[in-house]
């Protein structure tokens, strides 16, 4: 499950980067901000894409429940590359700003 495993990725940078527990885009973000500037509509997409991840029609529901949005392998190859691409973005700018050492 390519997806799902590639899905997780951000999740698990956000969370440790935050020391949460928790994922929380948003916060991560902000936290972002705090330090540097984000395009208002980069920061949006980024919201927006996990919203299909993890919504009642997203990608992930997809892949668990029966009657959800068919999700084929051009959508999987497209979040492996979201998901890494975003995961490098936000190391490269924490770095960048000093929150990640």
């Amino acid at each position: 499950m390519p997806i799902t495993v590639s899905r997780r990725r951000p999740d698990n940078f956000v969370s440790c980067w935050l020391r949460s527990g928790g994922v929380d885009y948003r916060k991560a973000l902000h936290k972002l901000e705090e330090k540097t500037n984000i395009h208002g509509a980069l920061k949006q997409g980024f919201i927006k894409i996990y919203g299909f991840t993890s919504d009642a029609q997203g990608i992930r529901h997809a892949l668990l429940e029966k009657g959800a949005p068919d999700v084929d392998e051009t959508d999987a190859l497209f979040m492996i590359g979201a998901c890494s691409a975003f995961v490098s973005y936000l190391t490269g700018k924490a770095r960048a700003t000093g929150l990640l050492k």
